[in-house]
């Protein structure tokens, strides 16, 4: 399971978890689990997304869980404009930089 938030470290879901009797290092220790923590503020949306796909890819979990609980309204806002025209999320360039970063997919 790879799971993501934007709230709390790795370390403090663990610990969070273990006073209500969930043993997550176990599962983190044996590679079953995986946390990503990022804070929300520390990049534009795209970059986030970006991540995710990225460690969904290397990681190839079953499951994916994203907790932005309340900190998803910090997710700065992304505005690109291209030529002069706002970006669409079909348009070619939008695949291209998805695609610098991830690879091409099949």
């Amino acid at each position: 399971m790879l799971y993501f938030t934007f709230e709390e470290s790795a370390d403090q879901i663990v610990r969070n978890m273990g006073s209500i009797g969930i043993d997550l290092r176990s599962h983190l220790d044996s590679g079953l689990l995986q946390i990503v923590a990022q804070r929300p503020f520390l990049y534009g949306l795209e970059m986030h997304l970006a991540t995710m796909f990225k460690e969904i890819a290397t990681f190839k979990p079953r499951v994916v869980v994203v907790d932005p609980s309340g900190e998803a309204h910090r997710l700065p806002e992304v505005d690109v404009v291209l030529d002069g025209e706002r970006e669409q999320p079909e348009q070619p360039e939008r695949i291209k930089r998805r695609n610098a970063v991830l690879g091409p997919s099949d």
